[in-house]
């Protein structure tokens, strides 16, 4: 595994296990984080605290606090770093369980993310089940 894959899965790690400052740590402060996703808020986002303003308001780790990232796969190349992997969580108000794929494109410099592309299906769900 190369730094920059290493950097990335690292941010992974802490952003399921809530570790805010080390998920964010891996962002250069000029990050350009894109969600080309059908979800409510997507967008583009400009700088550290624009990202984190975004997770913030999404409020996915409340609605669906067990809510994890899983990486089936990952191919680096250069700066860039593709995870393909699965999203999943479980609704606190409904009981409903999601899991959906994901590929995210990651360009990485100096150890530090500077571009992200989120891709994700809402249309698509892998699995949905009532609690």
């Amino acid at each position: 595994m190369g730094p920059n894959a290493q950097a990335v899965l690292t941010a992974y790690d802490a952003f399921n296990r809530r570790d805010w400052d080390t998920a964010m740590a891996v962002l250069d402060p000029s990050i350009e984080w894109v969600q080309a996703t059908p979800f409510p808020g997507s967008g583009t986002f400009r700088g550290v605290d624009a990202v984190i303003e975004h997770f913030a308001s999404e409020g996915i780790w409340v609605a669906f606090p067990d809510y994890l990232l899983e990486i089936n796969e990952y191919f680096e190349s250069g700066d860039r770093v593709v995870l393909i992997g699965e999203e999943s969580g479980t609704s606190e108000a409904s009981g409903v369980t999601v899991r959906m794929r994901f590929v995210h494109v990651w360009r990485v410099v100096h150890g530090r993310g500077v571009e992200v592309l989120e891709l994700a299906g809402q249309s698509h769900p892998l699995h949905v089940s009532a609690g």
